[in-house]
């Protein structure tokens, strides 16, 4: 198996949206729009990544274990979810072959490959060591560990120059064949900041996980810029979905005041406040590096749009009523239990996941069907870290890695690559999401989110500076939405409320939406700093919001029409610790596409919710500008 330096987290997300000063893109041609794909992020992109990092580090893994990877592949996969993740769709339907996760596949990597990581942060680990119950969980995967496994990728991607002398002819070559190589990949900067969010609620206020949004932000924003300096010329940065909406969320972090939730979609207030405050930073980050990057498509991808409109219409959209209840999970209001969670013992899976939104707090396979649109032709990413084939990541590589942070670690970045990475496609994942949850759970809710964010533009840019022409930079989901922040945080005195609308935590959704409102206004100075350059900025934090808002617009039904903050595989909210979902005894609803959350943890949503998602993102609303308009 490839074993790469570090470990960084960026993670592929779908939906992209115009940044503040882009300009516009023309319509992608008739013919193959790109070559290969390049992900980073957590366990929103994670194809497999997880599966070797968790092994390593001797953690438990329910997501190797059914029902997980039901619906599509028939068997578990790495992914957290019933199917198909936004980034599968998206190369499915950019008609690339699939690209294997580095870390297990012993395949070819000419496609491409996947860097994505479950539980990868915006900001470096070692912020979130301290966090009860999430100490051991913080893994070294951050958004700069992912970039140093890219960069160390690049010799087997593009030509290497001939260490013999021959005045530097050999190199220029490998320079220019590394530049155009780059010019035709899509880079996508996925959701960071979801973990650094959600893990902070575990010892953080939202009040406390606000203040380091802007950090995870800057950092979202550096690794898109840092994808450009490699030569990249589409850049796709998600922002993170409602983590308001999120079983999990809603099961672990409930609000004592029904004022705490959106009364439309019965998501916490605060918690979907953290994803928008994420979102806007994240967009105005994106709209700085594209004006330091013209020549470049930055893309912001709308993780939040989407969810909400599925929360807040899920029959319209053909999801179940109870489009908070994720369908795979331990029972409860949300079926998220984190003693029970999906694929553990005492946990349960709905019938039909593609009517729901949720499948195990992560998002269903319909849900990202909606918001990546599969009927547009994009192939599977790989994890970087599933091979031990260098020479097979010619169409893209996914750096993604659940709970990956984004804090960089130091490192060199190496040059002669500029024109292979201009034709590819960089995705900076929700990086802040597990910042924030880990701080949470430590109790301490004073999160850094000016450093958060910092740290997510500091990778973006160091895309860009690597060659990378177009970045897209996720914001984070609604951390009150979350399954496993519903049934931890709900009844703690963390100033939060349930929205009325949604049932999710309002403190912990007002954390989101800091932190990608910081994110957002980062990446447009970092875009106005690269003109010759796109930085997008992706909303994760609308769509969730939508599907929790209104489920049945979306086909969000869960179990028996009830709520949209349940997960399909996961107490209340179907989310319990001692029954996560993969664990045995644990089964997930049916169906799980009638839920928007997977297993609760986190925003994990269902395939179904990926869907919807991956649809916005690339032909919209929540893509500025879409995708698929911008190459």
């Amino acid at each position: 198996m490839m074993k790469l330096p570090g470990v960084l987290s960026l993670s592929v997300l779908l939906l992209t949206s115009v940044v503040p000063g882009a300009e516009p893109a023309s319509s992608l041609p008739d013919d193959r729009r790109y070559d290969s794909i390049f992900s980073f992020g957590d366990s929103f992109a994670d194809t497999g990544n997880d599966i070797v990092v968790f092994a390593e580090n001797s953690l438990t893994n329910p997501v190797t274990r059914p029902p997980y990877g039901m619906t599509f592949f028939g068997h578990p996969t790495g992914r957290f979810s019933n199917g198909r993740l936004i980034i599968d769709f998206i190369a499915e339907e950019l008609g690339l072959p699939l690209v294997p996760p580095v870390l297990a596949h012993n395949g070819s990597f000419q496609h491409g490959a996947n860097f994505a990581v479950s539980g990868a942060f915006a900001r470096n680990a070692s912020f979130y060591r301290d966090i009860p119950i999430i100490g051991p969980l913080a893994l070294n995967t951050s958004s700069s560990v992912q970039m140093q496994w890219f960069e160390s990728l690049k010799p087997s991607l593009c030509s290497s120059p001939d260490p013999a002398g021959d005045g530097g002819r050999n190199a220029a070559a490998s320079l220019l064949d590394c530049r155009a190589f780059f010019h035709k990949a899509l880079f996508f900067m996925g959701e960071f900041g979801v973990n650094d969010y959600n893990f902070s609620l575990f010892g953080k206020n939202v009040s406390q996980i606000r203040l380091f949004v802007p950090d995870v932000v800057k950092t979202i924003a550096a690794a898109a810029e840092r994808v450009i300096k490699h030569g990249a010329k589409t850049v796709v940065v998600p922002g993170i979905p409602p983590l308001g909406c999120q079983p999990p969320n809603l099961a672990m972090f409930p609000s004592s005041d029904p004022a705490g939730y959106d009364p439309r979609t019965g998501c916490l207030n605060q918690l979907n406040d953290l994803s928008v405050y994420h979102n806007s930073l994240l967009q105005e980050a994106i709209g700085d590096v594209q004006t330091k990057h013209r020549n470049v498509k930055v893309i912001y991808a709308d993780f939040f749009t989407p969810i909400v409109q599925i929360v807040e219409s899920p029959e319209k959209l053909g999801f179940t009523r109870d489009i908070l209840r994720a369908c795979c999970g331990g029972g409860g209001k949300y079926n998220f239990n984190i003693s029970a969670g999906c694929g553990m013992p005492g946990s349960t899976v709905c019938q039909d996941p593609s009517a729901y939104l949720y499948w195990d707090g992560h998002f269903t396979e319909a849900a990202y069907r909606y918001i990546a649109a599969e009927a547009l032709g994009l192939p599977l990413l790989p994890p970087s870290l599933a091979t031990t084939n260098l020479q097979s990541f010619r169409q893209g590589v996914n750096f993604a890695v659940g709970g990956a942070t984004a804090l960089e670690r130091a490192f060199s970045s190496p040059q002669e690559c500029q024109e292979y990475f201009a034709q590819a496609l960089f995705v900076v994942g929700e990086l802040g999401w597990n910042d924030y949850a880990v701080m949470l759970l430590a109790g301490n809710m004073s999160v850094d989110e000016v450093e958060v964010v910092g740290n997510i533009c500091a990778a973006t840019e160091k895309l860009v500076n690597d060659g990378a022409k177009t970045v897209v930079v996720s914001g984070i989901p609604p951390l009150g939405c979350a399954p496993a922040n519903l049934a931890l945080f709900a009844n703690q005195q963390t100033g939060g409320e349930h929205e009325p609308e949604t049932g999710c935590l309002k403190h912990l959704n007002l954390l989101s939406k800091d932190h990608n409102l910081q994110l957002r206004r980062a990446l447009a100075r970092l875009d106005a700093g690269h003109p010759d350059a796109r930085i997008a900025y992706a909303d994760f934090y609308t769509p969730i919001d939508d599907f929790v808002t209104s489920p049945d617009p979306y086909g969000f039904s869960g179990r028996d029409g009830g709520a949209a903050l349940e997960a399909c595989c996961g107490g209340q909210y179907n989310f319990d610790l001692a029954a996560l979902c993969g664990m045995p005894g644990v089964s997930a609803l049916d169906p799980p596409s009638a839920y928007v959350t997977w297993d609760g943890v986190g925003v994990h949503l269902t395939e179904a919710a990926n869907r919807l998602v991956a649809d916005g993102w690339l032909t919209g609303p929540y893509a500025h500008p879409p995708i698929l308009s911008t190459y």
